[in-house]
């Protein structure tokens, strides 16, 4: 799932002026509290067409990818992991 977040909501949720801020600010915080506020973006239906060329830079924060793209657009990608319910233990 991919959406496109207004970057001066992100930016200004956080207390940021540019991408590599909000990078930096979310490495420093909690990861159930980045998670709580990453989500919240997901709830929303802001789903658009969103070519990976132009992705200018990438970082990942747990199960999330966060994008910024040629034109300053940020995008929410989430990880999704199908775990194999017979591979989680071995006994």
């Amino acid at each position: 799932m991919l959406v496109n977040i207004d970057k001066n909501i992100i930016l200004n949720i956080f207390g940021v002026d540019t991408f590599y801020g909000l990078e930096k600010v979310l490495d420093s915080m909690s990861p159930s509290l980045v998670e709580y506020h990453l989500s919240n973006f997901l709830d929303s239906d802001n789903s658009s067409y969103f070519d990976k060329k132009n992705i200018e830079t990438t970082f990942n924060i747990g199960d999330y990818n966060l994008h910024i793209d040629y034109n300053d657009n940020i995008f929410i990608e989430l990880n999704k992991t199908d775990e194999n319910s017979q591979t989680l233990t071995f006994w």
